[in-house]
């Protein structure tokens, strides 16, 4: 979930390397099948920026290889700036401009991207094609809380929990909407639950630290940033919210 606060790594040499490491023939080592697996082997290791260059080569090689454009953009969600991302899917949509999938991911970079009016737009539009589907309708809650369309999002959380009543992560999404509008009181009672559970994510204590701060407890705001963040950066992400 995406608030108000908003809140590696390769060479040329190493990949060099790796490519040359590939078993067979040089020719086969290079192709795209291979240079896929080189790839996807370091996109699991966690280097975006080696996994992004390869996936870039394999497309230069075949320019339809529809797994390579989503591992692409996958790896440039992580390693490069959010409207290079942007601009990536967008490229995408427009030589295939049906692709729901494609229409969803640039919906989803133009939400990491801050820009909460396009990725309404493209929810939108998307809510028309799939119009039962839980995560469509949670980016539209989503988009709104960029926009700060605080009752809007909370509508769209409502309907989204109505076709996935156990979604913990809608859930969460609602919480934070709920305090970022004001109502502190019914945030924290949503979210208190879901942060302490075993299974809590970083996200939802966040969520239920900001729900915190925005009711004025301080001290346990800082209780729910602890197990996450240092205490230097918990004191900043409060100073958002406590005036």
């Amino acid at each position: 979930m995406v608030n108000k606060a908003f809140i590696k790594i390769g060479t040329l040499a190493s990949l060099s390397l790796i490519v040359m490491g590939c078993s067979g023939p040089q020719q086969n080592a290079e192709s795209p099948e291979a240079l896929g697996r080189v790839a996807d082997s370091l996109y699991e290791s966690g280097d975006n920026e080696t996994s992004s260059r390869l996936y870039q080569q394999i497309l230069e090689m075949d320019p339809n290889n529809e797994k390579a454009k989503k591992k692409l953009g996958k790896t440039l969600r992580h390693s490069k700036d959010p409207n290079e991302v942007v601009q990536y899917y967008r490229d995408q949509l427009r030589k295939t401009p049906d692709s729901t999938d494609l229409t969803e991911q640039l919906a989803k970079a133009y939400v990491n991207a801050n820009n909460g009016s396009e990725a309404l737009k493209l929810y939108q539009k998307l809510d028309k094609q799939k119009s039962n589907d839980p995560w469509i309708i949670n980016g539209l809650g989503v988009s709104s809380d960029l926009l700060q369309h605080h009752d809007d999002a909370i509508t769209y959380y409502d309907r989204a929990l109505s076709l996935s009543p156990s979604n913990k992560r809608i859930q969460s999404n609602k919480g934070l909407s709920l305090a970022l509008s004001g109502k502190t009181k019914e945030a924290i009672s949503l979210l208190l639950p879901l942060a302490d559970s075993p299974q809590a994510s970083a996200n939802v204590r966040h969520n239920l630290a900001v729900a915190y701060a925005l009711d004025g407890q301080k001290d346990k705001a800082k209780a729910y940033f602890a197990p996450d963040v240092s205490a230097k950066d918990a004191e900043a992400n409060l100073k958002n919210y406590v005036k």
